[in-house]
């Protein structure tokens, strides 16, 4: 019995010792930024993406009451994501936020930089996505997950793609477009689809 209470609590004691180590790698400084340019948010970049959604938002009502798709499309800059990230960021969460988040696009690929807070630590996060919609079929694939001086290994990053298209598939409650097309280029993304019609 006491052989194995010491085994109980040596494991325990390895348990914490390891995610000591993670947690202070995490935390460390070490997310690399200078291949990245310095996208700053902005009140117009803001507003001029919102303004899009409003008419986005338009043709969503009209087909809801008329049973109708109209098309939509949709062209995002790098500096109207990251503004949209900057004001959703400065929402209040009790345990966890983020904050200096910042979107850099380049060819299929979108990075979300900034800093991930939990209780009073905070890490330093990259995370390189490769996004594409074409004819509707999503190609997703994480290149890249690094919290401080961690990086985030590929069979962890396969999972994490699994379970979002697995979510997907579920059923979650849908957007009211039909997205057919998403095609990230340097500094812009451009999305193209279709509202759906009621019924």
């Amino acid at each position: 019995m006491y052989g194995c209470a010491r085994l109980v609590l040596l494991a325990a004691l390895m348990f914490l010792a390891a995610v000591g180590v993670l947690v202070f790698f995490a935390t460390r400084p070490g997310v690399e930024r200078a291949d990245l340019g310095d996208v700053a948010p902005s009140a117009q970049a803001l507003a001029d993406l919102r303004a899009q959604f409003a008419t986005a938002n338009e043709l969503i009502d009209q087909s809801k009451r008329t049973g109708v798709s109209e098309p939509v499309s949709l062209t995002v800059t790098e500096s109207e994501l990251t503004s949209e990230f900057d004001d959703w960021s400065k929402k209040e969460k009790p345990f966890a936020g983020f904050r200096d988040l910042r979107v850099n696009l380049r060819s299929d690929i979108a990075i979300l930089t900034g800093i991930l807070e939990v209780n009073r630590l905070e890490s330093p996060f990259r995370l390189d996505l490769r996004v594409r919609i074409e004819s509707g079929a999503l190609d997703l694939r994480i290149i890249r997950l690094q919290f401080g001086q961690l990086y985030v290994p590929e069979f962890l990053r396969d999972a994490l793609v699994g379970l979002v298209q697995r979510t997907l598939d579920a059923g979650v409650p849908r957007p009211p477009i039909d997205v057919e097309t998403l095609l990230v280029s340097e500094q812009t993304m451009v999305i193209s689809g279709s509202t759906r019609a009621a019924g």
